[in-house]
Parts: C-alpha cells; structure tokens; sequence
C-alpha cells in the first residue's frame, strides 16, 4: 500500500473465516473470525487486530425474523507514537446486537 496517515507506506496480513448453520425448518447461526496485521515498510511497527463474532436468527412467520448478534474487536498498536497510550489503536470494543429483520416476496416484472 502506498499509505498514508500513521503510515507512510505498509505491508498487510489477512486471514479470516466464517461458517453459518441452518438449524430446523426457522433457526440459523453463524461465527465469524478474521486477523490483521499492517507493518510499516520503514520500520514504523505494526498494528495489528483480531474480530469474532457469533449471530443466531430465527424466522417469525413468512416476512420476519428476529436475530441477535454479539462481537468483539481487538486493536493493539506497535507504532512507537501510539503504544503507550491509550486510544482507537489500542482497545477492546464489544457489541451487543438484536433486531427484526423484514423480507417482502419478490415482485416480478412483465415485460
């Protein structure tokens, strides 16, 4: 990457994975998972961060469903200006979610 901002100029690692399940006729869950790393390509350090997540939904009658969700995200910088201190570099964030979601049929059109 060219860079820009904390870096100027860097190298990035990914790796993630996620996986759903269909339960029964209405249930479904799923986990998710992924890793990254950005290094600075003149030795400026690295950050780097982990995120999973896990969500189960269920359908309430043909148009609804109900889901819930939770995720974490973790940051932690190697970056000599931001390694003592404590900001969005640095932290753990937590997310708790529930919602309803609604899916009309499709409509076709005629031609």
């Amino acid at each position: 990457m060219g860079g820009a901002g904390l870096m100027q100029g860097s190298e990035n690692d990914t790796l993630g994975a996620n996986y759903s399940r269909g339960i029964g006729k209405k249930w479904n869950v799923g986990i998710t998972g992924s890793y990254m790393r950005t290094a600075g390509l003149n030795g400026q350090g690295a950050v780097q961060g982990e995120y999973g997540g896990v969500q189960a939904s269920r359908g309430l009658g043909r148009y609804f469903s109900f889901f819930a969700n939770y995720t974490a995200a973790n940051q932690s910088s190697g970056l000599s200006s931001l390694s003592n201190s404590s900001n969005i570099l640095n932290s753990l964030s937590q997310v708790i979610g529930f919602g309803i979601g609604y899916s009309p049929r499709g409509y076709r059109i005629k031609k």
